[in-house]
């Protein structure tokens, strides 16, 4: 009940599968099997992670390593020490997150885990978003993309890490080649959320206000809710719109939706994501150039750094001292 349900994260699904997850729960508790009650666990945490409950989604993860290492199958222990990795990185400790998940991949690939390297690939190019503001070599996901050739979402990635290396034309080629940008023909899974999410950073990148508008209708329904990649968590929609938005030309909603995105950040203690953000408002509000504008992205960048330093958040410190030059 618990894997089956994963369609069931599509967003206008989503009620349902919590209802699902916590019954598989409930249902393994009952059983006592110790795989299924590690593994419905699991399941159950990507649903927070949807909605943005990351407290929640970090307890049932504790709670299924506990059990996976008292009780159940080394694979049940791969998968929650593979998911609990990346509350390293919601935390800010990049280093730790880097370990624990170089570490979950070694355990994965002594007991032939089939998909170990692509779900330490995964919580790795998360550490790059946050540690280096860049998803990881093209190369590798690429990698990623032909051995999970059914995961679309691989391939988008592919193309988010050409863009946000400015390799331009071979992102275009591959869009081009995998209609990429036609989220018509994406699957609802449950990782439709993160290829859109991948696919507005290359709108962003490639400054393709075609792109944005095309992509922008297929999100703006989901404004409210976030980004999982089922073994981490991607950010709030909000930002996701305000990469489209100002993409498109729609500076001040752009500006709107990621002040949105800061809160949401703010409010759930999410410190890389909140330093993050303000280096991407910052850069909005010099786009729109006002003196009050400017007086405020001078006040992110100044709140922002000493975090960004603290978490060694080394590609973001880059962005926000460009910034600092730019405001002079």
């Amino acid at each position: 009940m618990g894997l089956t349900r994963l369609p069931d994260l599509v967003p206008e699904r989503w009620t349902s599968g919590l209802e699902r997850a916590e019954r598989a729960v409930a249902a393994a508790d009952r059983c006592g099997d110790p795989n299924l009650r590690a593994s419905n666990r699991i399941c159950l945490s990507w649903s927070m992670l949807s909605r943005g409950d990351l407290e929640g989604a970090r307890r049932l993860v504790d709670e299924s390593l506990a059990i996976a290492v008292d009780d159940a199958a080394p694979m049940s222990e791969w998968a929650a020490r593979s998911n609990a990795s990346n509350f390293h990185i919601y935390d800010g400790d990049l280093e730790q997150a880097a370990k624990e998940n170089d570490g979950a991949l070694e355990f994965g690939l002594e007991i032939g885990a089939v998909d170990a390297e692509s779900w330490w690939a995964a919580a790795s190019a998360q550490v790059g978003v946050v540690r280096d503001g860049d998803i990881g070599d093209p190369d590798l996901i690429g990698r990623m993309a032909d051995e999970f050739s059914g995961a679309p979402v691989w391939r988008v990635a592919q193309a988010t890490a050409l863009a946000s290396r400015q390799r331009f034309t071979e992102c275009r080629d591959l869009i081009d080649r995998y209609d990429l940008d036609d989220l018509e023909s994406v699957p609802k899974d449950a990782f439709w959320l993160a290829h859109a999410n991948n696919l507005a950073r290359v709108a962003r990148d490639l400054n393709d206000a075609p792109m944005a508008r095309r992509v922008l209708p297929f999100v703006e329904p989901y404004a409210d809710v976030a980004v999982h990649y089922c073994i981490g968590f991607n950010g709030p929609v909000r930002q996701v719109l305000a990469y489209l938005r100002a993409t498109a030309g729609d500076l001040e909603g752009g500006i709107a939706d990621n002040r949105a995105a800061l809160e949401f950040s703010t409010t759930r203690n999410l410190a890389p994501y909140e330093a993050m953000y303000r280096v991407e408002l910052a850069e909005l509000l010099v786009r729109r150039g006002s003196d009050v504008d400017i007086g405020e992205a001078g006040s992110l960048i100044s709140e922002a750094l000493p975090d960004i330093d603290r978490m060694g958040m080394v590609g973001w410190r880059t962005r926000a001292t460009q910034l600092v030059d730019q405001l002079g």
